[in-house]
């Protein structure tokens, strides 16, 4: 080692021959006052700025460049230092940094409340929008109160706005189910209110949030009560005159009733689409008509019957010929045979009303020809009509509805004006049956598909028997699910294979549920195992995230091995994100809490640190203020009553610090006021102590000494060794600095900047 020290003293010597000599000056002096100008600028940025130009003191520019808070000012600096003092550059840049984050957030901060605004304009107003737009805010930081203010009464707008959406939305799906229970018993007065209630909410100012299928699901679901109630209204008027029809042939008196009459007037009341209304009141029909009495042949009447016969002779003879008179061809062609089942011998009529019923009947035979006629001309119509309907194109159960009621016409016609020829009828049939073609294509077809869908049905079965006894539940549950879905999209099948079928179904399915089930249970209970576990996790337990994970883990595993039912897996999943949310919540508290605290110990770290700093820097001016005035007691200059004001300004020091540098500077200062020359001479004399001193802490503090004391350095560093390996040095290097400020000697600049430099370093080794 002390080969090494030779060396690199035989390198500095060879370089004290080449350096200049140092010159003593007032550097110390000039640094000092011009530290003290840099913080006296306050508010004066230019004058700041002017100083930083023109001053030589790094220290002083970077103390009067806190002064400088301004743009246009901060970059006048820092273009000015850029490449001079990289401590007033970087100190200007992260200003500049700063002012422009702030900015950029300003102006963030416009655009998202212009898009608040924006949006509370729109309509109708999206969440995701809203959702996107409080995203932005978040990201952009601390604002001024009044933008901060600003945008919370637009979102609180927003808020309520949305509010008012949703509120609306579940009102109309309420509304919505009222009508569908409604279907069951329609009510008039209820729709009334709902389609008035129903406009209040299109006239509302969020009506157009309102989702299309919801109102088209209204209108169409408002469509369907109506035509119920029109339904209704034609169900009962058809009821109550079918009813009126038959009480008013219940109370007539039997022999007033023709039995063919009402049978032709019952047939012609609209039907009744109940069934077992119909049914009943086609009953009581048939009662009533099986009281009416059957007209018999003459030959098994009694001879008073007959004679009763008789007697209605002239009130029956009248009723043919008002019959005749009105047209009433069938009306004339009853009272007729009531005249022909008559028995003469036994009670004859006059040769005048002979000769009535002989003009009648002659009569009649004439309107039967032309009914004859008529009706052959109506039923070439209607095989016209019948020829039409092949090059139509009408849906086949309308166009089966219209052959049907040709046909009804054509039996009619027979009723109304006798039976047609065969040709006619073979004509019309063919007609008709040429017609009915695409209807019987039509019904082919739908036997088919009716076949084809019983054959898918009993495919489904026979691949749902083949899985009986698996135990790959995850794919039994997959092809229960699927075959439920298969079996309901299957189209009509006939009703008794349907039944048949449906039963089977059943059955099968039950079959392979019932373990699915039991395995569906067994499951459950694994999953509330689960869920237990993660409740009774302790989140302040360190690895209680990883211990959370691996049950996640754990569970998708068992949901995917068997999913269970949707409402039975949303249920205990939800129970277990809640147990596996309140760990993270917990655990992001502890390390918000953990961060709180190291952000806390950080800063009171900064503020002990900033609280040195300053401390360093009122020790510099003091430091400097003793030089000054023992400077000053050298050069007999005069007392500065400014030093003491100065100094009286300048915060306390700690105790030990501020005993050691107010003696030194009220003894020069007392030296100063006396003239006292010895006092001086000591000065001078200390100056070659504080030279050696500042030599031996520069060695001890790791610090470059001037290159002229290199070879002083070298032999001070072996003996500064050789201390230090016998154990006689152990004194922290803070109390020899501390003891080095407190000497009292003539110092120079460069000893000054030294003696700066230790004072730094020493105060780095306190931290």
């Amino acid at each position: 080692m002390l080969k090494f020290f030779l060396r690199r003293a035989s390198k500095t010597a060879a370089s004290d021959s080449k350096a200049e000599p140092p010159s003593a000056s007032s550097d110390g002096v000039a640094k000092q006052q011009a530290m003290l100008q840099a913080c006296s600028f306050g508010n004066d940025e230019a004058g700041a700025v002017a100083f930083i130009a023109d001053c030589h003191f790094a220290d002083a520019r970077l103390e009067a460049a806190q002064h400088v808070v301004s743009k246009p000012m901060l970059e006048q600096v820092l273009q000015a230092m850029r490449k001079i003092d990289r401590r007033v550059a970087k100190l200007m840049q992260s200003r500049l940094d700063d002012l422009r984050r702030k900015e950029m957030a300003e102006m963030h901060a416009r655009e998202c409340i212009g898009e608040a605004q924006r949006l509370l304009d729109a309509s109708p107003l999206m969440a995701n929008l809203v959702s996107e737009l409080d995203k932005r805010w978040q990201l952009v930081g601390a604002l001024p109160e009044t933008m901060q203010t600003s945008f919370e009464r637009l979102r609180e707008q927003l808020a309520g706005r949305l509010a008012a959406q949703t509120a609306l939305q579940r009102a109309v799906i309420g509304m919505l189910e009222r009508m569908r229970q409604l279907e069951m018993i329609p009510n008039e007065e209820i729709l009334a209110e709902l389609d008035a209630e129903m406009a209040q909410h299109r006239a509302s100012p969020e009506a157009s949030a309102l989702p299309l299928h919801l109102l088209t699901e209204f209108e169409a679901q408002r469509m369907r009560l109506h035509e119920l109630l029109l339904a209704q209204e034609r169900h009962k008027t058809i009821v109550q005159a079918r009813m009126t029809a038959l009480a008013a042939w219940e109370a007539a008196e039997p022999a007033s009733l023709d039995r063919q009459a009402i049978k032709r007037e019952w047939q012609r009341l609209p039907q009744i689409e109940q069934p077992i209304l119909a049914e009943q009141l086609q009953q009581r029909f048939d009662t009533m008509l099986q009281m009416l009495a059957l007209p018999n042949p003459v030959s098994s009447k009694p001879q008073s019957e007959q004679i009763l016969l008789n007697t209605d002779f002239p009130q029956t003879l009248a009723a043919l010929e008002q019959a005749i008179a009105e047209g009433l061809l069938h009306v004339a062609i009853e009272q007729d045979a009531k005249l022909r089942a008559m028995d003469f011998s036994v009670s004859k009529p006059g040769e005048a009303q002979m000769t009535r019923l002989t003009v009648a009947r002659a009569e009649l035979k004439r309107m039967q020809d032309w009914a004859r006629w008529g009706g052959n001309v109506s039923r070439e119509e209607l095989i016209a009509a019948a020829g039409e309907l092949l090059g139509q194109s009408l849906p086949p159960n309308e166009l089966a509805n219209r052959i049907s009621e040709l046909r009804q016409q054509w039996k009619a016609l027979d009723v109304a004006s006798g039976a047609a020829s065969k040709a006619l009828w073979e004509r019309f049939d063919a007609a008709c049956n040429a017609a009915y073609a695409p209807v019987a294509e039509h019904v082919q077809k739908r036997s088919q598909e009716r076949k084809h869908n019983r054959e898918m049905a009993e495919s489904l079965l026979t691949g749902l028997r083949a899985l009986v006894g698996s135990t790959d539940w995850k794919k039994l549950a997959h092809d229960c699910l699927i075959a439920r879905q298969s079996w309901q999209q299957i189209g009509p099948i006939d009703r008794r294979d349907r039944k048949r079928l449906e039963a089977e179904f059943t059955e099968v399915l039950q079959q392979l549920l019932g373990p699915l089930d039991e395995q569906r249970q067994r499951e459950i209970e694994r999953r509330e195992s689960l869920i237990d576990e993660a409740e009774r996790i302790n989140p302040d337990v360190r690895g209680a995230t990883d211990r959370v994970r691996q049950l996640q883990a754990r569970w998708q595993e068992s949901a995917r091995a068997l999913p269970l039912e949707r409402q039975d897996e949303r249920q205990l999943w939800q129970r277990f994100c809640a147990a596996c949310d309140a760990v993270f919540v917990r655990r992001r508290q502890l390390v918000d809490a953990a961060d709180a605290e190291k952000r806390r110990l950080e800063q009171e770290r900064q503020e002990r640190q900033a609280a040195r700093q300053a401390q360093l820097r009122v020790l510099q001016e003091k430091l400097g203020l003793c030089q000054a005035a023992e400077a000053a007691v050298v050069a007999k200059r005069e007392l500065d009553a400014g030093w003491s004001a100065h100094w009286q300004m300048l915060p306390p020091l700690a105790s030990s610090w501020e005993k050691r540098m107010r003696a030194r500077f009220d003894a020069a200062h007392a030296a100063l006021a006396a003239g006292d020359r010895a006092y001086a001479s000591r000065l001078e004399s200390a100056a070659s102590q504080l030279a050696q001193e500042l030599l031996l802490l520069e060695i001890a503090a790791g610090i470059d000494s001037p290159p002229e004391l290199a070879r002083e350095r070298l032999q001070m560093q072996v003996s500064a060794l050789q201390s230090a390996l016998s154990g006689q040095d152990d004194e922290a290097l803070t109390m020899k600095v501390k003891r080095l400020c407190g000497l009292a000697a003539l110092t120079d600049g460069i000893a000054a900047e030294r003696l700066q430099r230790l004072l730094e370093r020493a105060w780095q080794a306190d931290d």
